[in-house]
């Protein structure tokens, strides 16, 4: 005989199981009245046991919301040509998103067999999922700077911030200083830092220290010991002024120099003879800053003049005797 039926769904019950046909391979059809009955083919509901799972994902913070709908059955097992249909409804932009759950499933989950709803096969457990936000790195760094020396006290507040999203911004205290090349390097110290716009939390933030640094200058100076003239007194005179006549001087330097010489009589004029003492130098207050400076020393001249002196001889008046008369007498 030949029987022909099939049944897939449980929905399906009954499907008759026809006996389509006979045909006798021995013996004699005449000898029999033969009867056709058909069969019932029918299906129960399985009790599948799975649990299905949204995804759990992780990203770094990039201003955008973030979301994966994937769900997957986690544990049990579909029967063939069987296919989950679910959803998962999750959305996390910031870190403050961040929490266990926070991916659920969307309700009316079902398992399809191409166009048949086999849902009710199978006892179901949902279980969310977790979407986490990561916080992005960001660095924002002090700025370094090279001075060359002025005499003034130099800095620089700046900084650069790498590593934001969008239109986040922050605003960073930068503090440092340097005056003097024997000072080099100085920290530029990131103070503290605030965000103006975007969320703090979103982020994780590194500070980077700058250096401040500063080399000599070269400034060329030429320094003069004073030129000075008296006249004769039998003193001895000095004048041991020295100034800066070429070039200048630094913001808030001082020469400290002295010139030597010394002169009692007009012999001892002498172009050069007040020169100065060796060992002349540049401060700022307390610091020496004669490396700055590439310095020529000029002597200066003391001059002693001679003092006028008037000799006048003496007037005298005489009554005539005959004789010769003299007076040698003077005044100086």
């Amino acid at each position: 005989a030949a029987v022909e039926g099939s049944i897939t769904f449980p929905s399906e019950s009954p499907v008759t199981n026809e006996l389509k046909s006979y045909t006798f391979t021995s013996g004699t059809p005449g000898n029999y009245s033969v009867t056709k009955v058909n069969g019932a083919l029918t299906m129960t509901n399985a009790n599948e046991a799975i649990t299905i799972t949204a995804a759990s994902q992780s990203w770094t913070y990039n201003g955008s919301a973030r979301t994966n709908p994937a769900v997957s059955v986690t544990s049990g097992t579909l029967l063939t040509g069987d296919e989950l249909v679910a959803t998962a409804t999750g959305s996390v932009t910031n870190v403050g998103d961040t929490a266990n759950g926070n991916n659920p499933i969307a309700d009316g989950w079902k398992v399809m067999h191409g166009t048949q709803d086999v849902t009710a096969n199978y006892t179901i457990t949902p279980v969310a999922g977790k979407l986490t936000i990561l916080p992005k790195a960001v660095t924002i760094t002090a700025k370094s700077q090279a001075f060359v020396y002025t005499g003034e006290t130099q800095s620089n507040a700046g900084y650069d911030v790498a590593g934001l999203v969008g239109s986040d911004t922050i605003t960073a205290v930068v503090e440092g200083s340097i005056t003097f090349p024997s000072e080099s390097p100085v920290t530029n110290v990131l103070k503290s830092y605030a965000f103006t716009s975007g969320t703090w939390f979103n982020y994780r933030v590194t500070k980077v220290n700058g250096a401040l640094t500063m080399t000599n200058a070269n400034e060329a100076i030429t320094i003069t010991a004073a030129s000075q003239s008296w006249t004769y007194d039998g003193a001895a005179h000095t004048n041991p002024a020295v100034s800066v006549t070429s070039g200048a001087l630094l913001a808030g330097d001082e020469l400290v120099a002295a010139a030597t010489g010394s002169v009692t009589n007009a012999g001892d004029t002498a172009d050069g003879n007040n020169s100065i003492t060796a060992g002349f130098k540049v401060m700022h207050g307390t610091q020496d800053v004669t490396a700055n400076y590439t310095i020529t020393p000029v002597a200066g001249t003391l001059t002693i003049l001679p003092k006028a002196v008037t000799v006048t001889a003496q007037d005298k008046e005489f009554a005539y005797t005959g004789a010769a008369q003299n007076w040698p007498q003077y005044n100086v």
